[in-house]
């Protein structure tokens, strides 16, 4: 199942990649919302980078396990992690459209790797609507922080 959005951001291309690769202020906002998140790897965002993270779902406690498997400052990064039966990827390219202007290209893909993967997989495609939905909404609300120098974060 793929995903993607397109947003425009007033913004030069490296205030956004500082945006988005303030680890810190994601993982303080997953906290907020009752998911507990490690991250190891590199002191500074980098490919190696991991997290670790544990989340209710359906009833049943999930474990995330995420890498950075690409990183091209200020072009974009991606991320590759896998939870209960199912892989993703997370892919960010920004590119500069003029000197305060940054395109932001978000593309997810995920994929079932196991037969409780599919059968999860087949439920969030009867929900692809509203998923694609709350990604856009997520996406448009960092682009909207990230204009007004707030503290970046979906």
């Amino acid at each position: 199942m793929d995903f993607r959005i397109d947003e425009q951001v007033q913004a030069p291309v490296g205030v956004v990649f500082a945006a988005l690769t303030r680890f810190q202020r994601f993982e303080r906002d997953a906290a907020e919302h009752g998911i507990g998140v490690r991250r190891g790897g590199p002191a500074d965002p980098g490919v190696g980078t991991t997290w670790d993270a544990e989340f209710e779902a359906r009833g049943k406690l999930r474990q995330l396990q995420a890498r950075i498997t690409e990183f091209h400052p200020p072009q974009g990064l991606v991320i590759e992690g896998t939870v209960g039966g199912m892989a993703g990827t997370l892919r960010v390219v920004l590119s500069p459209l003029g000197p305060d202007l940054t395109g932001m290209q978000v593309e997810m893909t995920v994929a079932a790797r196991s037969l409780s993967g599919r059968m999860m997989l087949a439920s969030l495609a009867l929900a692809k609507g509203r998923v694609a939905k709350r990604l856009r909404k997520m996406v448009r609300k960092f682009a909207r922080r990230t204009e007004k120098g707030q503290p970046a974060y979906a």
